[in-house]
């Protein structure tokens, strides 16, 4: 009878795990525009869904998942006072929004709660997950950004093809900065899954998966994900060499983990103009043809329209793309309410102080730490930054760990965390938006804090002390 009750608590939790990694998914699937999605999306049962599994969650274990689930519960609770207090009192018109936001709790849930060969068969389903529908989704981009012709999706009707004013790669409905930052992502899940696989045929599949991601973020020109690329590529190097770095004085680690990001990211940064020359040296002619046809007044009013101000920017002129315009308004609409820093504002309002000049309204501060503060105040930035820290300090520990107990996969972790946050910085959505990337950010975090507990523990048994 015992066993039978473990066995059913045991696919009980991963009936949860599979339905909560699932609707995230569904954000992914999404990007598709399929009429069936988007109708199971804005369904009643979508709605319900969120609500009711975390119901069962938090009836079943409370808050007793550890401090990062504490400090994002409090997160979400915050953040739906803050919408009380800017006028919505009875949450009748941010209930859609909160309930999707309140997948951030969902997707960082199963990480904690399941087993060691549960977890990891649920990370190498997400993980496949992303690489198959990257790689669909890179084949047309590529097309797109080497000929230089538009291929129109018969799901939706939306477009992948350059950008005239700036010939930026942008694939369906997402601008250039959008599309690198899927694809950054991808490309840290596939880093992942390649140092978990041992089958060649799997891995070299991966790595053609990873050429792939990578062209299509040379092709958008995003500044932005070419140096978290970098970043990515660096930790991956410190991941595979920190036996060695572990033998030497703490001083002397610092320095040489500081020496191989100033190396590597840098060179990684300026690869991406080479990939660029070899994608287009087949269509050199018709590029330069291209480039030099001055652009109509329709199209660059369409191409404005499209990208907003700010968003086709980074080759558009300014070295900031526009960005210190955004963080100088967002700034100083703190200053001309005060009282954002208390209980933040509504989103159609964050840009209300500086709606002129060379700065256009836009619901988004291409910050995620202005954006946060600005929506809700100084303690949700407050619960955001601390959630944040505690996690990278779980990478940080995860890491340090001897080969023999944390495999590279394990330690790689970290990756899309951290990618993600930095990619952030100059992006808005973390903690704001419900985005597909944003609540991968968060299921990332959840297994990666699952499994840093699990090897201190097993370490710590090994070793023969009680853990606390």
């Amino acid at each position: 009878m015992e066993k039978m009750g473990s066995v059913y608590r045991k696919n009980r939790k991963n009936l949860y795990s599979v339905a909560a990694a699932g609707l995230c998914l569904l954000y992914l699937a999404a990007l598709a525009h399929h009429y069936v999605i988007g109708a199971v999306m804005s369904g009643a049962f979508f709605r319900m869904s969120v609500p009711i599994l975390l119901g069962c969650y938090y009836t079943a274990c409370g808050l007793r998942d550890g401090k990062e689930l504490q400090l994002l519960s409090f997160y979400w609770l915050w953040l739906a006072f803050t919408r009380m207090m800017n006028g919505d009192l009875f949450l009748s018109s941010q209930m859609s929004y909160l309930i999707e936001m309140a997948l951030m709790l969902l997707a960082f849930t199963p990480g904690l709660l399941l087993e060691k060969k549960q977890r990891e068969n649920l990370l190498d389903g997400f993980c496949t997950a992303l690489a198959v529908f990257y790689s669909l989704l890179a084949v047309p981009g590529l097309i797109a950004g080497i000929r230089h012709v538009e291929l129109i999706s018969p799901l939706d009707g939306y477009a992948t093809h350059l950008i005239a004013i700036n010939w930026r790669l942008s694939i369906q409905s997402m601008n250039p900065n959008e599309t690198a930052g899927h694809f950054l992502l991808s490309f840290c899940a596939l880093l992942i899954l390649f140092f978990r696989k041992k089958n060649t045929i799997v891995r070299s599949l991966l790595v053609i998966a990873g050429l792939m991601d990578l062209c299509v973020i040379a092709l958008t020109y995003s500044r932005n994900a070419e140096l978290q690329i970098g970043l990515v590529l660096a930790i991956t190097f410190c991941v595979l060499l920190s036996e060695k770095i572990r033998k030497l004085k703490k001083a002397k680690q610092a320095v040489l983990i500081l020496l191989m990001i100033l190396l590597i990211v840098p060179l990684s940064y300026k690869s991406f103009d080479m990939i660029r020359t070899v994608l287009w040296k087949p269509f050199a002619e018709e590029r330069a043809e291209m480039e030099n046809t001055p652009l109509s007044d329709e199209i660059i009013a369409q191409e404005h329209l499209e990208e907003g101000s700010t968003a086709w920017s980074d080759r558009g002129g300014t070295a900031d793309g526009g960005r210190l315009g955004l963080w100088r308004g967002g700034l100083k609409s703190l200053m001309m309410e005060p009282r954002r820093l208390l209980f933040g504002c509504e989103t159609d309002s964050l840009m209300a102080y500086y709606n002129s000049g060379d700065v256009k309204e836009t619901p988004h501060l291409h910050n995620s730490v202005l954006q946060v503060l600005n929506h809700t105040g100084l303690i949700g930035l407050g619960l955001a930054a601390a959630f944040c820290v505690l996690v990278l300090s779980r990478g940080w520990i995860l890491s340090r760990l001897p080969d023999t107990h944390c495999s590279a996969g394990e330690k790689l972790l970290v990756l899309p965390v951290i990618s993600q946050l930095c990619f952030y910085q100059l992006e808005s959505g973390l903690f704001s938006f419900a985005d597909f990337r944003v609540f991968a950010f968060f299921f990332f975090s959840g297994i990666l804090v699952g499994t840093e507990r699990e090897k201190v523990q097993e370490r710590t048994l090994s070793s023969g002390r009680i853990p606390a």
